[in-house]
C-alpha cells in the first residue's frame, strides 16, 4: 500500500531541483513483503531521481519503507515519468505516477 498514487512537484525552472517529495511503501498484511526494485521510468524519467530504503528489503508485518524523490526538469512544459515499484505479492508492482512542470531558465 503506498501513501500516494501521484505526486505532483508543481512549476520548477529548467535545471534546478525541487524540493524532497517522499512515498511510503507500507506492507498491510502479517506476511513479510520483498520490494524487488524502484525504477523511474517514462518519456521524461531522467528529469526525476530517487533515493530510497526499499529496493532489495523486507518489509515486516505492518512495517515500511520510505522513496524520497526529486524533480529537476531538462525542458519547459510538463514532464511526466512513473515511478515503479514491485515486490513479491499479488499485485506485483505499484506505480505512483510523477509530474512537474518546466519553466523558463533564469540567465545569469
Amino acid at each position: 500500500m503506498l501513501n500516494a498514487d501521484a505526486v505532483d512537484f508543481g512549476r520548477q525552472r529548467v535545471g534546478t531541483t525541487s524540493a524532497v517529495h517522499t512515498v511510503d511503501v507500507v506492507n498491510p498484511d502479517p506476511a513479510r513483503l520483498k520490494i524487488r526494485s524502484v525504477a523511474i521510468t517514462g518519456n521524461a524519467a531522467g528529469d526525476f531521481t530517487e533515493a530510497d530504503t526499499c529496493a532489495g528489503v523486507t518489509i515486516g508485518a505492518y512495517g515500511q519503507c520510505t522513496v524520497s524523490i526529486r524533480f529537476t526538469p531538462r525542458a519547459r512544459g510538463v514532464r511526466r515519468a512513473s515511478l515503479i515499484i514491485s515486490d513479491n505479492g499479488a499485485g506485483g508492482a505499484w506505480e505512483v505516477l510523477l509530474r512537474g512542470r518546466g519553466l523558463k531558465r533564469l540567465d545569469a
